[in-house]
């Protein structure tokens, strides 16, 4: 599944000879205050979530990040399809934090696939952000979302259903990765977000 770089990710550990360790840098996100953005994610752009997760990366909070990050993906989704202009951003972004955010949580395959499956509960009992793209009715863009969310929760859930821990778990061992209970995940989520 494309949306949440997953076979990538997996790709490249299975077929490299030599993986470096996950990434620790701050990915290359602008960062914000995460807190004024996550406050209300209706008020914002969706991809202003992206930079909320860069900067609880920054400061040591992987989890959190992890969590809205995925909700970054689930958010920006239909606006992709609504506007291929976006589909560059949103790919870099997918590259850049991404792919640090999944290399990092594919150490723990139940801890990922739980806080993903917390982030697609969060992310469908938000209000959307007031934007829509140009020339979609109100009506068109609910029905829009709804269908992004629906095909992402499909993606994401085939996914995870072929998912085998223990390869992973072996390929991760063999290119020097950690393996095990996420490494330095920082701040909890908070306990509304489900």
């Amino acid at each position: 599944m494309r949306n949440l770089g997953l076979i990538l990710l997996l790709g490249a550990l299975a077929a490299s000879p030599a993986v470096a360790a996950p990434r620790n840098e701050t990915p290359p996100v602008e960062s914000v205050q995460p807190e004024a953005v996550l406050a209300d994610v209706s008020a914002q752009s969706p991809f202003e979530i992206a930079k909320a997760a860069s900067g609880l990366w920054a400061r040591g909070d992987r989890l959190q990040a992890a969590f809205w990050f995925y909700v970054f993906q689930i958010r920006t989704s239909a606006w992709a399809e609504a506007q291929p202009d976006l589909r560059p951003l949103r790919a870099a972004i997918n590259e850049d934090l991404g792919r640090t955010v999944n290399e990092w949580l594919a150490s723990d395959v139940e801890a990922w696939e739980d806080m993903a499956e917390r982030a697609i509960a969060f992310e469908a009992r938000q209000p959307l952000w007031s934007g829509r793209p140009d020339g979609v009715t109100e009506a068109d863009w609910k029905a829009q979302v709804e269908q992004s969310r629906a095909k992402y929760i499909a993606d994401f859930r085939q996914v995870f259903a072929s998912i085998d821990p223990g390869a992973i778990a072996a390929v991760r061992r063999e290119h020097d990765l950690p393996v095990g209970p996420l490494d330095e995940p920082g701040a909890p989520l908070e306990a509304a977000w489900r």
